[in-house]
């Protein structure tokens, strides 16, 4: 677990030193997605050591679990984007709906992960299963830490339009 986590740092702070300081949210946030993203697939093996009957049972879990959570990737890309270009200009109204959709996402997000919890238990063991859950959850705060650090704070005052 701990390689894991060694090779998923090296590719997102590999993605931050290219980027450079003025770059959009949106840029650095779809290059460290498409890192990480890149690398999941491995860091998912070599975290469960699966053995080929093991390996079978699980991958196609794995692949509806991808296909499920690739909907709520773009929801909250876009939202993070959304917020990033337009928060100084919003009204409070369009911030607490952009807060709650958010929200929502994360819900999901979670439902879905506790269901391919169980079905990946029910396949292949609950210490594989936590081993997934772990490299799923540490990737996801990687990127959500990355993305969270470049968004501005909302201020106590609304700006102007331009």
């Amino acid at each position: 677990m701990r390689r894991v986590m060694q090779v998923a740092l090296v590719v997102l702070f590999g993605v931050m030193t290219v980027v450079p300081a003025s770059a959009q949210v949106s840029d650095e946030m779809t290059m460290t997605l498409q890192a990480i993203q890149g690398e999941r697939q491995k860091l998912v093996a070599d975290a469960m050591g699966l053995t080929p009957e093991e390996a079978e049972a699980f991958w196609p879990i794995y692949y509806r679990y991808m296909a499920e959570i690739s909907e709520l990737r773009n929801r909250y890309a876009n939202l993070v984007r959304s917020f990033a270009r337009d928060s100084a200009t919003m009204d409070d109204e369009t911030l607490k709906k952009a807060f709650h959709e958010l929200v929502a996402v994360q819900k999901k997000w979670l439902e879905i992960q506790e269901r391919t919890f169980d079905e990946v238990a029910s396949a292949v063991g609950v210490r594989k299963a936590v081993a997934f859950a772990q490299v799923e959850n540490r990737l996801r705060t990687l990127v959500q830490y990355k993305l969270m650090k470049e968004l501005p704070m909302v201020g106590t005052h609304r700006q102007a339009a331009n």
